[in-house]
Parts: structure tokens; C-alpha cells; sequence
């Protein structure tokens, strides 16, 4: 099968959230069919982590520097994390696209009906191009540096060869922006979320035909200028959602979706949560 060409700026889609478990702490996450990759990375304390499916259980002791993968291939399972003197990390969502370039799930390691989908680890390289992305203060989102693709791309390598998946091809050349083009157009895209700019407006900022900057913007984005946005809704939900007061559908309205619920469907969609899940998960991890 022949491979798509992949993003070259992989990071500007992915989302990202911290794990903050205040001792004596134990949370629950339950995720359900979605499609999207979770790597994450403990940067602090230690953990006793219980994968629950519907036939087997499997337990993992997660320490500081330990990394966790969880392939999109698996339909559910339970995420319980307990930890006594307390524990930090950063969940990264990943598109499936990202890494198997097409739409089959990817199998990392042969499994048997109802085997837990996680694969345990330490990857000194992964490691540093994780903490690469991490912003600073809430770090709710993966940093926007220029040269931060590198690290993103290095890290969708090397996911791809633990898997056994073949390394994707990046788009290049003219028919993607600069990496300074792309910050400026994503940041654009950012500041007006509640009330998107057109394809025209977006594509009059850098002086292409809206034709023109619609392909090479998904060739750049590896989504197309739609899809993207609602990633970005989402992307931006996560510190409001940590907030108390606010409601879901106040937050809704703010980012730009057109309901309650259509902000539900997109962040389920993506994260494998629902928007009133995470935010009952960070008033229980948090302080």
C-alpha cells in the first residue's frame, strides 16, 4: 500500500493536557473508541497504573522517565493510577494518520483478544523530545516553537519504529509553508476561533489564492483548514475546562462551536474522553 506524504509540522495537531495526582490519589479514566494515539511521559514521582480491558488485567509501576503508549488499535479499556506521594505527567495526543499513515490501526506487538493495548517502556530519545514540547506554566498544549517540528517529528519516528511501522514521508518544498509562515497562520487561526476568518481572509494574509492556500495548508497541517480549527477549539478547551464556574456550554459559545453537544462529539472524538469527564478528572487529580 502506498504511504500518504505526512505533515512536516506534526505538533500544531496534536493536544496535550498534564496528569497531576496529589498524594494519597487513585483516578479512574475511561477511554473508549477513538481515534488517536496517547504517549505518555512521567515527570515526576512514582505510580502503581492498572490497565483493565474486558478479559485481562495488567499492572505497571510508572517511575520519572517512564513512557507509556497506548495505539489507537485498542476499543476500550480502564485507567486506574495510584500514587502515595504523588505523581506528575503529560498525556500526547496523537493522530492515528501520524503514524500509520493510513486509516488500519497499528499493531505494535502481537495480542490476543482482549490483551490490555499498552506498551511500557523508557526511551532516552523520546524522553527529551517530549519534554522538547512542553510548555511552561499550565502546559495544557504542546509548545508552538519554530524547531519544535523536529522534536515532534522525531518522536512519531521513533513511535514508528517501536511499532514496526515504516517511517513516514514528509511533504516538502513549496507545497508546504515555512515554519514561520505556519506559526503566523496558525496563530491567526488561534485568535479567532469564536468567530474562524475565512479561507479567503486567511489565504489574502500570505498572499495566495484561497485554491492555493487550501491545499498547502493540509499538506502543511496534514488536516484540512476545517478540521484544524476544531482541533484548535479543542486544543484551547482544556485550560477552560480546568477553570471552575464556567459551564460546557458557555464554553461552547466561547470557542466557536455551534453547540453543547457538537463541542462533546469533537473533544470525545479526539481526546476519548468526554469535555465533562476531563474536567471531573482534573478536580480530582488537581489540587
Amino acid at each position: 500500500m502506498r504511504r500518504s506524504m505526512g505533515s512536516p509540522y506534526p505538533h500544531h495537531s496534536w493536544l496535550a493536557y498534564w496528569i497531576s495526582i496529589k498524594p494519597p490519589r487513585a483516578v479512574q479514566v475511561y477511554e473508549r473508541s477513538h481515534d488517536a494515539h496517547h504517549l505518555i511521559l512521567v515527570t515526576g514521582g512514582q505510580s502503581r497504573v492498572t490497565v483493565q480491558t474486558e478479559c485481562l488485567t495488567t499492572n505497571i509501576e510508572w517511575t520519572c522517565g517512564s513512557l507509556a503508549y497506548f495505539p489507537c488499535h485498542h476499543r476500550s479499556h480502564e485507567l486506574t493510577i495510584r500514587s502515595i506521594d504523588g505523581m506528575m505527567a503529560y498525556n500526547v495526543i496523537i493522530p492515528r494518520r501520524h503514524l500509520s499513515g493510513n486509516d488500519r490501526a497499528v499493531e505494535v506487538e502481537p495480542t490476543h483478544k482482549g490483551a490490555p493495548s499498552v506498551i511500557a517502556f523508557r526511551d532516552t530519545l523520546l524522553e527529551v523530545s517530549v519534554l522538547r514540547l512542553i510548555t511552561e506554566g499550565a502546559g495544557s498544549q504542546v509548545s508552538e516553537e519554530v524547531g519544535d517540528d523536529v522534536a515532534a517529528r522525531s518522536i512519531v519516528l521513533r513511535l514508528c519504529e517501536r511499532a514496526g511501522d515504516a517511517a513516514p514521508k514528509w511533504c516538502g518544498g513549496g507545497a508546504v509553508f515555512t515554519p514561520e509562515v505556519m506559526r503566523r497562520v496558525i496563530a491567526t487561526i488561534d485568535g479567532h476561533l469564536r468567530i474562524p476568518l475565512s479561507c479567503e481572509a486567511l489565504a489574502d494574509g500570505v498572499q495566495l489564492s484561497p485554491g492555493h492556500f487550501a491545499r498547502k495548508f493540509r499538506c502543511s497541517a496534514g488536516l484540512s483548514l476545517s478540521r484544524f480549527i476544531n482541533v484548535r477549539r479543542v486544543r484551547a478547551s482544556f485550560a477552560l475546562l480546568q477553570k471552575k464556574g464556567d459551564s460546557l456550554a458557555g464554553i461552547a459559545l466561547d470557542l466557536g462551536f455551534c453547540s453543547q453537544s457538537h463541542f462533546t462529539r469533537q473533544f470525545t472524538g479526539l481526546t476519548g474522553m468526554s469535555p465533562g469527564h476531563f474536567r471531573r478528572l482534573h478536580a480530582g487529580v488537581g489540587d
